[in-house]
């Protein structure tokens, strides 16, 4: 707007007065952000439930989703129309009841899981589970996998510990090799 009206001025126009567009675009913001909350959870969601589990961003999944339904909280509280209202609503449900397998997630894509933890979990869960191409997280759901979470994060945190330590040799071997 500042730049157009300084363009307007340079040439001796009349400066164009954007006080409308400004409302138009706050009277819109509800429903452009349900709609964009509607659109991207329409891309995301199903690639979290149905795509390569091997692939899924915990962190991503977790601030989007925490995110969208915090928002969608705010939209039904202010939007006054029952349509977009039902739909942030919906949505907002929809998200919800998801976010209880982020937890699951985080500790199944955790990245030092190796083969001997799948094998803990595998028996935890009493279902064959490795990381593969063809893991998804309906199917580790079908499993009743959010039954075994407790276990699950127990084997993952010990994951974790063993990981940091071979992070760690490595770096103390990386390091002595230059001595």
């Amino acid at each position: 707007q500042k730049l157009y009206n300084s363009r307007e001025r340079m040439f001796k126009l009349n400066t164009s007065d954007f006080n409308l567009l400004e409302e138009l675009e706050n009277d819109f913001a509800e429903s452009k952000l349900l709609w964009t909350i509607a659109f991207n959870q329409s891309q995301e969601y199903p690639e979290w439930m149905e795509g390569q589990f091997q692939v899924i961003q915990p962190d991503r999944v977790e601030e989007n989703t925490l995110s969208w339904v915090k928002n969608l909280g705010k939209l039904e509280r202010t939007i006054i129309a029952e349509g977009p209202r039902s739909i942030a609503e919906k949505l907002r449900e929809k998200l919800s009841d998801f976010k209880q397998y982020i937890p699951l997630i985080k500790a199944l894509r955790n990245d030092g899981l190796r083969e001997r933890h799948w094998k803990k979990i595998s028996a935890v869960m009493g279902h064959e589970v490795t990381m593969s191409e063809s893991l998804k997280l309906i199917d580790l759901i079908e499993m009743n996998a959010p039954e075994h979470l407790n276990d699950i994060q127990e084997i993952s945190d010990y994951a974790s510990k063993e990981y940091a330590i071979e992070l760690n040799l490595e770096r103390m071997l990386t390091e002595w090799k230059e001595i």
